[in-house]
């Protein structure tokens, strides 16, 4: 199956891939500056990106979270629960440490996110995406993904459903708004009007 185009997501699916690449170069960018940090190289402007990135981490997670969500949905669905607990992992503690970033993040400005706390939980959620990221790569994941080759087919929700329900601060086990889009778009809402750092990039695009 053709890669979906990262550019225009259409659904869940589209969704994924195109934040998996964001989500790759942020933390790739935090590592770099974190070693960068650990080696004496002080810097004030380092110390803004890194916050910046941990910022948008949460964004663009919050996003994959919900597309994620959806798609295990649809595969059980399907009959496939195999292959859909394939897919959501550990979810339980990768929601867990979602929420935990968002706590540890809400009200403060770039600068001010890097400490100890924030650094364990970002680097426990990098391993755990890489680990996943591997995950998606095995033969029975890429069955299912060829075919889904027409967006169409997929009766998946589309990006723009799944962006606006991208809860920052997810409930680690479903609830039963997890199902009812307009309850959880509304919580969504509710995650990004709390106190949150300013200048968060929109996680609608690349």
């Amino acid at each position: 199956m053709a890669r979906p185009s990262v550019d225009k997501p259409v659904d869940a699916l589209d969704v994924i891939y195109s934040q998996d690449q964001v989500i790759a170069d942020l933390f790739d960018m935090w590592h770099r500056i974190s070693e960068h940090l650990r080696d004496g190289g002080e810097d004030v402007d380092l110390r803004w990106r890194r916050g910046s990135a941990v910022k948008l981490l949460l964004q663009h997670l919050a996003v994959r979270e919900a597309a994620k969500e959806a798609l295990v949905r649809r595969i059980r669905r399907t009959g496939h629960d195999d292959l859909a607990t394939n897919l959501d992992g550990d979810g339980v503690a990768r929601r867990e440490r979602l929420a935990a970033l968002d706590e540890l993040a809400r009200g403060h400005q770039a600068m001010s996110l890097n400490f100890p706390a924030i650094d364990a939980v970002v680097a426990d959620l990098a391993a755990r995406f890489a680990g996943e990221r591997e995950r998606t790569k095995v033969p029975s994941c890429q069955r299912q993904r060829r075919s889904w080759a027409l967006p169409e087919k997929r009766g998946l929700p589309g990006a723009r459903s799944v962006r606006m329900q991208s809860m920052t601060h997810p409930s680690p086990v479903p609830r039963w708004y997890d199902r009812v889009p307009a309850v959880k778009a509304f919580l969504a809402f509710y995650d990004h009007l709390r106190p949150a750092p300013s200048g968060a990039a929109n996680p609608g695009g690349r």
